[in-house]
Formats: structure tokens, sequence, C-alpha cells
């Protein structure tokens, strides 16, 4: 993955470079250094948010169906590939983390969990309760993300 690379090493190319700064280039540096260290941090932060908030809008969507918005369900359903992409990136992200040797423990990483308690939950509810429908489309939305995130955390610990 050479492109995922080139940002590991990017830090090195910046103190590498011999040539003396000025004052506006010597602040410009600063803004980029700072801005390349906490970039990753920000990404989490922000998938973070993306995740809960998608979480949380799958749970209203299922088990508030009559009373949520008609469009809200249709929400959730057009935002699952994205969350899968947001999946990607983070675990792109953790990697890159790994590899610089920050292995910090995030909140960010207890979706795994939530989704196998919702998809518990949602199923039980599904089987017990004929007011929620097996073939209702958030349903299958909720199976598909929840079996995402739990293989991608099997995976984590099969690295």
């Amino acid at each position: 993955m050479a492109w995922w690379t080139e940002i590991l090493f990017l830090k090195n190319r910046y103190l590498t470079e011999d040539k003396e700064l000025g004052a506006f280039s010597a602040f410009k540096h600063a803004v980029r250094e700072y801005f390349y260290e906490k970039f990753v941090d920000g990404l989490h932060i922000l998938l973070a948010i993306f995740t809960y908030g998608y979480i949380g809008a799958a749970v209203i969507a299922f088990f508030f169906q009559e009373s949520a918005p008609a469009a809200f369900p249709y929400i959730v359903e057009v935002l699952a590939d994205p969350y899968l992409g947001a999946l990607g990136i983070y675990l792109i992200v953790k990697e890159i983390e790994i590899r610089r040797g920050n292995v910090k423990r995030r909140r960010g990483e207890f979706f795994a969990l939530a989704w196998f308690i919702f998809l518990l939950i949602s199923t039980a509810s599904v089987y017990f309760f004929e007011k929620y429908d097996p073939e209702n489309e958030v349903y299958k939305t909720i199976v598909t993300d929840s079996a995402a995130a739990i293989l991608i955390r099997i995976g984590r610990f099969l690295r």
C-alpha cells in the first residue's frame, strides 16, 4: 500500500529538509506539523460521532417506526454504504496508528459491541412481536451493518 506509506513517512520528509526557514515558512511548517499530528485524532473523533449517530438513527428508525418521520428509515438505508466506508477508513487509521506506535484505547472501539447488542434486541423484537416485520428494509440494514462491524472486530483480533 504505497499511498499510506507516503502518509506514514510524511513527517520524515519535513524533518530532513536542510534549508533555513524564514518566519512565515517556519510558521507554515509548524502548522503543517500540528495538522499532521492531530489529523488522525480528528478522524477518530469524526468517525466516532458518525458511528454512534448512525447507530442512534438506526435505533430510532427501527423501534419508533410509527412516530418517526416517514423519510427517516430511508435516510438510515442511504447512510448504510457510507457507514461501511467509514468503518474501512477507521481500520486504515487504526493501522496507521499501530505502525506509528501510537496504540491508544478509544471509545470508538466499542461500536462492534453496540451493534451486536442492537442486533440481538432487534432480532428478538422481530421474533417475538408482530409489530416488527423481518422483511423491513431497516432490519435488513441492521443485520448487514451489525455483521460488518462484528466481522471487522473479529478481523482485528485475528490480525
